[in-house]
């Protein structure tokens, strides 16, 4: 009997070293550092003919067809970074556009963002290409 309790501690002795040695992570969001788009207006890569797009100023966003949309289509955005935090290390795993509608959000994986192209991942993993165009000056009627 006593030549299975050795064992026995043994293992469960290494078990607790194991546990207790075992590094804590974590999955947090953020605000990202760099929080905005580059305004303007960016053209849906897969339908450049019907000019549909999104247009982007400071931190709204809105989501064109035929170069037209209206004021009530326009929304606040921001972006966030997910965190894979172990250790009191972070390190950035991720990036998604979080639109505001009302009080509705949709939320966009960021694959891709730079001056001339963003790549936004829906909920599906469908790609959503946009490449820049240019700025366009709106004016009041």
């Amino acid at each position: 009997m006593t030549n299975i309790k050795i064992p026995l501690l043994l293992l469960l002795s290494f078990s607790f070293l194991i546990v207790s040695c075992e590094r804590k992570f974590e999955y947090v969001s953020k605000p990202s550092s760099n929080p905005l788009l580059i305004e303007g207006e960016w053209l849906d890569s897969s339908d450049t003919i019907h000019g549909n797009g999104i247009s982007i100023r400071k931190n709204k966003i809105a989501f064109f067809k035929n170069m037209h949309f209206t004021a009530d289509q326009i929304h606040d955005y921001y972006i966030i970074d997910s965190i894979y935090r172990k250790n009191g290390n972070d390190q950035k795993i991720g990036e998604y556009l979080i639109i505001k509608e009302g009080k509705d959000s949709s939320i966009f994986e960021i694959e891709i963002r730079n001056k001339s192209s963003i790549i936004l991942l829906n909920s599906k993993k469908d790609k959503l290409m946009y490449n820049f165009w240019k700025r366009i000056k709106f004016t009041p009627k």
